[in-house]
């Protein structure tokens, strides 16, 4: 009996021309086929885009059953999804400290002209207006695939209830491309930054870009 090939189903693009490819290692594919890149998400992140299937689907999961949960799907409800193209969360409980949840998006702004030096220059001077804001670090260095990238970690204070205040922490990648900018965001506890930093670096490592 000759072999028959696996077919592999072509995933489904959204509205927004996105697309998630759930693999076999439980690692979640998304593909962006209007700023042309993808990366892949480690297996224990929940993966969603505003207003598609699985963001819907979401709410109703065992691991997102806490009230912290309603919160964050709320504010994703209302963002843009030109802009806001994916949001992935670490729903892994051993990893939810302080009713905190790990979140990674990516930000896209289509046509954006500007050099990586002017973004770095705005994001500077034009920063949040957040409690005990801080720059930590500015540096360039060379992403995948020959790119320059900028990567940008910042601190402020959070507030987590009337008793509870700690430090929020944002690690920022950005890369030119040729459809605009691109910045990879990791938004966590301060404290927290360690535990995640290997997922951050394998989601950033694992960015290609491709002509969209």
């Amino acid at each position: 009996i000759a072999p028959i090939d696996t077919i592999t189903p072509t995933p489904k693009v959204s509205s927004s021309g996105t697309a998630l490819v759930y693999l076999a290692d439980g690692s979640t594919q998304f593909i962006d086929h209007v700023a042309g890149m993808q990366m892949v998400f480690p297996p224990g992140w929940l993966v969603v885009r505003v207003g598609e299937e699985e963001y819907y689907a979401a709410w109703g999961k065992p691991e997102t059953q806490r009230p912290v949960f309603v919160d964050i799907f709320a504010n994703i409800q209302n963002l843009d999804p030109k802009v806001f193209r994916v949001n992935a969360l670490d729903i892994r409980s051993d990893y939810i400290i302080n009713n905190d949840v790990t979140q990674v998006n990516m930000v896209f702004s289509q046509d954006d002209a500007r050099t990586l030096k002017e973004v770095k220059a705005d994001e500077t001077d034009n920063h949040p207006q957040l409690k005990k804001y801080k720059l930590l670090s500015s540096k360039f260095f060379d992403a995948p695939q020959g790119m320059q990238a900028l990567s940008m970690e910042t601190q402020w204070q959070t507030s987590n209830g009337a008793s509870q205040t700690g430090m929020g922490y944002r690690k920022r990648v950005i890369f030119k491309v040729s459809t605009g900018i691109i910045a990879v965001d990791l938004n966590i506890l301060l404290e927290k930054k360690d535990l995640t930093a290997l997922d951050f670096d394998q989601i950033i490592n694992s960015i290609t870009f491709f002509a969209p």
